[in-house]
């Protein structure tokens, strides 16, 4: 039986009819990224990266809290709560170098990033984007001079947490969107990729060509509470509720704002009364200057209050309430160098006293074949001329032994003879004889022989001269 071939029109009306191969998605590519500070900042970044399975390395020189991460990740509470898994921490950037990093994110203080600046360079690779997620003026050029600016992003964060005692994130707010640029033509393109990036893990990034804007807008409303925090010890709400306090937030933000119009960054009529109901929002939060202050550390102070009035001086625009409150932290932060210095040199001053002191005598010497040393002021006097001592004898304190006395012979046994009876005339061997005691010395008083060695040494001289004036007599008559 023949095969028929089947025609054109029923071929296609077969392929038609056919269920069409359904195609297999790709993943979405793993991101290489990692977060230098494991602080409220970095710790919630990490946690949003992991979370959608994005390969992420956690670095801070807290070896506990990376331990902590390592061993039961990150959970964050409060305005979201979820829990993720970091495994990889380290506390050396130079770490990353081996990992060929897409994403590096800065997020410590921005007082230290004259520490870190030189570990990140070395760290990063060709293709590695650094993105500065911090407070503060002017951090990103900082960031952009050491790394490339066709390579550093800054970002402007609006959301703020702490660090719970069980080692928990507590994410006070988040005012979204974060905003993100670049610092030049090139680096806005890659901007504009790593908002969509930060997007798609959940933080709400917005890409933005005046970034500069947004750095002093958060800039100035971090001023206002900040530091007024700091030396109150006041949490956000308790410092915008007390009147006196509130009423000094208001002027510094007053201040802050002007300067930011004379540098060219108007923010509107409308950006004041907006900026207070931003406050009046932020509840019972400890801003990062107030948790610096009660440790001790080092403050942003000079990113902050301290730039503002830097910039109003250029511009001849007065700034009495930040100049006041930047003086007052930076007094603050003296005192702590101050009282660390003063306690490092009292450990110092106690080390050298310790050193100081006489180290306890040593045992002395073995030598060998010879026993232990004597010393000499246990010798025995001798009247002998010459030397005024004779050999020295062991000292039983330095041996540690009692030296064992002259070996004495021991006496033969003897038998037992007769008593003999005396006779008259005839004393009886062996019978006791009657001792008389012997007159006394008459002892010579130490006056009467100090004057008989003076009258001695007296004769001597004497003698000595009369032999001298005879010799001269001689050689006299001789000549």
């Amino acid at each position: 039986m023949k095969k028929h071939k089947a025609s054109k029109h029923q071929t296609k009306k077969i392929a038609k009819n056919a269920t069409p191969a359904v195609k297999k998605e790709k993943a979405p590519p793993i991101i290489k990224t990692a977060v230098i500070g494991a602080g409220p900042i970095g710790s919630i970044l990490g946690a949003y990266l992991a979370r959608t399975k994005h390969q992420v390395t956690m670095v801070d020189v807290l070896k506990d809290r990376l331990e902590s991460i390592r061993k039961i990740g990150i959970t964050v509470a409060g305005v979201v709560n979820f829990q993720t898994n970091v495994s990889d921490v380290t506390h050396k950037i130079s770490d990353l170098k081996k990992l060929a990093l897409d994403y590096i994110f800065i997020c410590v203080k921005a007082s230290a990033l004259p520490a870190i600046l030189r570990g990140v360079k070395s760290a990063a690779a060709k293709h590695t984007v650094i993105i500065s997620f911090q407070n503060g003026l002017d951090v990103e050029q900082e960031v952009g001079a050491a790394l490339g600016k066709h390579r550093v992003l800054r970002a402007v964060i609006n959301y703020a947490g702490n660090i719970m005692p069980e080692g928990q994130i507590l994410m006070s707010f988040f005012n979204t969107p974060n905003y993100i640029g670049g610092l030049s033509a090139e680096s806005n393109a890659l901007a504009e990729k790593t908002a969509k990036f930060l997007s798609e893990t959940g933080l709400t990034t917005k890409f933005s060509t005046e970034i500069k804007k947004y750095t002093w807008e958060k800039t100035v409303l971090n001023s206002a509470l900040a530091p007024v925090c700091g030396l109150t010890h006041l949490k956000m709400n308790e410092t915008m509720a007390l009147p006196q306090t509130r009423t000094l937030a208001q002027e510094v933000l007053k201040e802050g704002i002007e300067v930011a119009k004379a540098n060219g960054y108007d923010f509107g009529k409308k950006f004041y009364s907006g900026a207070l109901e931003y406050l009046n929002k932020t509840g019972a939060h400890k801003p990062s200057m107030l948790i610096d202050i009660e440790a001790h550390k080092a403050t942003e102070i000079d990113y902050t209050n301290g730039k503002i009035v830097e910039y109003g001086r250029a511009k001849n625009v007065a700034t009495p309430y930040n100049d006041t409150l930047t003086t007052l932290v930076r007094g603050l932060e003296k005192s702590f160098t101050t009282a660390e210095s003063i306690k490092k040199e009292k450990a110092a001053e106690a080390k050298a006293e310790e050193l100081r002191q006489p180290a306890p005598p040593a045992g002395p010497p073995v030598r060998m074949g010879y026993g232990p040393p004597v010393r000499w002021d246990n010798a025995k006097p001798l009247n002998r001329g010459g030397s005024a001592y004779d050999m020295p004898v062991k000292d039983k304190n330095l041996s540690g032994q009692t030296p064992a006395g002259p070996a004495v012979k021991p006496k033969p046994a003897t038998k037992e003879s007769p008593v003999k009876v005396a006779t008259k005339g005839s004393p009886v061997r062996g019978a006791a004889k009657k001792k008389h005691p012997k007159p006394a010395k008459p002892q010579r008083s130490p006056a009467s022989s100090g004057a008989k060695k003076a009258k001695t040494a007296n004769e001597r001289h004497k003698g000595a001269m009369a032999l001298r004036r005879q010799k001269k007599k001689a050689l006299v008559r001789a000549r």
